[in-house]
């Protein structure tokens, strides 16, 4: 797996499966600092602070990649196939779901309802955002 790191440093899940968590942050933190605009990285490191319960690093992860997706969407558009652009739409939403996920870990429930909301604006057939957006307002009544 090494080797296929040092071949391309962009083949994100050859970091994350490398097994170790902290090795994959440090591999991860590597390829964000050579290309500081490479989403996925940030996406992929988002999820292992997550999973961490590293809640604020996954959330300023998600949002940096969330900025960058969201300015090539709007950048490139036009100079995209149909397909290309369903997929970063795709991303986009998945993007803003998991960034939900962690506004409601850090009872931030207003700004979880935000993120499910924008999701669905990109992917109206996400069941999981309309459940966590209930589940987020039954918060709100506590």
């Amino acid at each position: 797996m090494n080797k296929t790191i040092e071949l391309d440093s962009n083949i994100i899940n050859a970091y994350f499966l490398r097994g170790c968590m902290n090795n994959s942050i440090n591999d991860l933190n590597k390829v964000i600092e050579k290309d500081k605009e490479h989403s996925s990285a940030y996406i992929q490191r988002a999820e292992i602070y997550y999973n961490q319960k590293e809640f604020i690093k996954a959330y300023a992860d998600f949002s940096k990649a969330l900025n960058l997706k969201n300015v090539e969407l709007v950048q490139n558009s036009k100079f995209y196939t149909i397909d290309k652009l369903k997929s970063l739409k795709a991303s986009i939403s998945e993007c803003y779901f998991k960034r939900g996920r962690v506004n409601m870990k850090l009872n931030d429930y207003q700004n979880s309802i935000f993120d499910f909301e924008k999701s669905l604006k990109l992917d109206s057939l996400n069941e999981s955002s309309y459940i966590n957006i209930a589940l987020n307002y039954e918060q709100l009544k506590e």
